[in-house]
């Protein structure tokens, strides 16, 4: 489902129109849970999870950062008794490091300061949401030309809405 990629005041009216077309009990059944896990919930309402006009990140950008903590333990040592093993004190300080950091930088992030470089496939991805995004806001696309656009960008199945 591509819904978190629609405004979050397209969500819910969209989420009836896939729920209305939902023919077998397998499929009523996980649109039963979507309803009251994700749809029409207090503690994550749509609000929350929509992407919309946003930057999409993915766990690379996690594992770009536990690849670069592993590096970084290699170069300050390893544990003698354990030989793949950091050395305990080793990460302690490389995480205060870390943490230490964390205050500039969210606020480097949430000024628009601090931007990544990322290769070519998700850029020219982020590209494609944001055109589609723009003829939305535009009204060269409907809700349902929408979502069925970010389906097919995001390699998520897409269908008529």
């Amino acid at each position: 489902m591509a819904l978190p990629f629609l405004p979050q005041e397209e969500i819910q009216p969209m989420f009836v129109r896939l729920w209305v077309q939902a023919a077998t009990a397998p499929l009523q059944f996980f649109i039963q849970y979507l309803s009251t896990a994700w749809i029409y919930n207090t503690t994550w309402p749509p609000s929350l999870w929509s992407v919309f006009s946003s930057v999409v990140r993915t766990t690379k950008d996690v594992e770009g950062w536990n690849e670069s903590l592993s590096v970084k333990t290699i170069k300050k040592g390893r544990s003698p008794a354990i030989k793949n093993q950091p050395n305990l004190y080793v990460v302690l300080g490389i995480l205060y490091k870390e943490a230490s950091n964390l205050t500039s930088q969210t606020k480097a992030l949430s000024d628009k300061k601090l931007l990544k470089i990322r290769n070519q496939k998700p850029r020219s991805m982020q590209a494609k949401f944001f055109q589609n995004w723009e003829d939305f806001k535009n009204q060269k696309k409907s809700a349902a030309q929408l979502l069925n656009a970010c389906a097919d960008v995001s390699g998520l199945i897409s269908g008529s809405c």
